[in-house]
């Protein structure tokens, strides 16, 4: 189940939608340098795969040149910052 929440970006002050979580068939990796967001999609449940179960070929290289990641934090979409507030309050979720 993924869920979503609203953000703002604390240095250009853009405001947009972040997402947690993955699909029931489709797991959710970001870039480490600019926060693109690719899903992979799976035959199995994302609760029966890691991200170690993918290979390179299926990661891939993001469009920036940067590398994929489980681990990689959420930027803002715009200026691609690290300084953002998260509204924990504002969740939705998505089955």
């Amino acid at each position: 189940m993924a869920s979503y929440f609203e953000a703002r970006c604390n240095k250009c002050g853009e405001e947009f939608t972040i997402s947690s979580g993955h699909g029931f068939y489709s797991y959710k990796i970001k870039c480490e340098d600019c926060g693109n967001v690719k899903s992979i999609k799976t035959n199995k449940r994302t609760y029966e795969v890691s991200f170690n179960d993918f290979t390179e070929d299926e990661i891939g290289v993001c469009e920036c040149g940067g590398k994929f990641s489980i681990e990689a934090k959420d930027r803002c979409p715009k200026c691609k910052s690290l300084d953002i507030k998260i509204d924990e309050g504002s969740v939705y979720s998505i089955d």
